[in-house]
């Protein structure tokens, strides 16, 4: 599909720009763009540097364009330690995640699964039999990192376990089918060596609290010029003649840069004011159009022509609102006062009001 789609776009005149664009940048890079290649993936990391530079760019610099590096990195600083300190916050409440609550849900719907749907391919392959049979495998390989997305009941990571359902394919999480086979066939395997929350805090806060170093070693400087004198002298002055002009030369201009005297680099000043707002990103909206709404009335079928054609022959006036049905009252009314008794005529005239 994707050679068919290749050849369509080198063959349009028209997209002749896109067509060489695409080809440059997303050809060779197929794993890294399609999220069938990413499957474990939850979320883009485009996502989180979204996230950061809305918060960090509304919330620490008010929404007003930086000009000063200074004024950046303190607000970059000060970031860091608020986030630090969000940290700690969780690690001391010990704040669920939703995925570690989709694992306990999931647990729970395993315990009303029967064992005896389970059928043993190998040691480490299961069948779970259901509306479809389920391949439940065992990974050999162990978590590579400290991961706290594990079942407590069942001591198993997710990166231990995986099953063929939709659920644990598009989820990538511990299924209901990957529990019942935890469970019934009581799976060991060696505990991941989480560390203590304690600890945790203590790394947190020795990052926030962290000094800068200011003292400056020379050793490496001294080490990278003796290699350097070591290797000139082996060469031969009439072979490598030219090497040896432009190691010189190197060496006169870094001689030249450390007698050189530090002096400050002045910006240019920028022209905008110093409460300038940033400018907004563009808010993408849909291009399509709506749905014109006829109005046109429909054509009126046999029964509504016949009823409509017996209406018309009838002398009666059929009333459309409550007004027309009131003014014909009010007709009739004044026929039977001009022939009514004068008994009949009060009685008329006492209820002509409450009609």
């Amino acid at each position: 599909m994707y050679e068919k789609f290749k050849s369509n776009l080198q063959e349009d005149t028209d997209i002749e720009k896109f067509s060489k664009y695409f080809l440059d940048k997303y050809e060779n890079r197929e794993k890294e763009i399609a999220m069938c290649f990413r499957s474990g993936s939850k979320i883009r990391t485009n996502n989180h540097l979204e996230s950061f530079h809305r918060d960090f760019k509304y919330n620490y610099l008010s929404g007003k364009v930086n000009k000063r590096l200074d004024h950046c990195l303190y607000k970059l600083l000060e970031y860091v330690k608020d986030k630090g300190c969000k940290r700690i916050i969780k690690l001391e409440r010990g704040k669920m995640s939703s995925q570690k609550k989709s694992i306990e849900l999931r647990h729970k719907k395993s315990l009303n699964l029967e064992a005896s749907i389970i059928y043993k391919e190998s040691e480490n392959s299961f069948i779970v039999k259901g509306k479809f049979d389920y391949n439940v495998e065992i990974l050999e390989t162990k978590c590579p990192v400290n991961c706290h997305l594990k079942c407590n009941e069942c001591s198993v990571c997710i990166h231990e376990i995986k099953c063929s359902c939709m659920d644990s394919v598009l989820n990538g999480l511990i299924c209901k089918h990957a529990h019942l086979v935890c469970r019934t066939e009581k799976v060991k395997k060696q505990p991941t060596s989480i560390p203590d929350v304690s600890e945790e805090i203590a790394n947190v806060r020795k990052t926030l609290c962290k000094p800068r170093s200011t003292e400056t070693s020379i050793t490496d400087t001294e080490k990278l010029l003796e290699e350097i004198k070591n290797q000139i002298s082996n060469l031969d002055p009439d072979k490598y003649q030219l090497k040896i002009l432009e190691v010189n030369r190197m060496l006169r201009n870094v001689c030249n840069f450390i007698t050189l005297e530090d002096s400050e680099t002045v910006l240019p000043s920028p022209k905008s004011g110093n409460n300038l707002k940033i400018v907004r990103q563009c808010a993408f909206f849909s291009t399509r159009k709506e749905r014109k709404i006829s109005h046109r009335l429909a054509k009126p079928l046999l029964e509504d022509r016949i009823n409509i054609r017996k209406a018309l022959i009838d002398d009666e006036t059929l009333p459309e609102s409550d007004h027309q049905a009131y003014c014909l009252k009010s007709e009739n009314i004044e026929d039977e006062e001009r022939t009514a008794t004068p008994a009949k005529k009060r009685k008329i005239m006492k209820h002509k009001y409450f009609i």
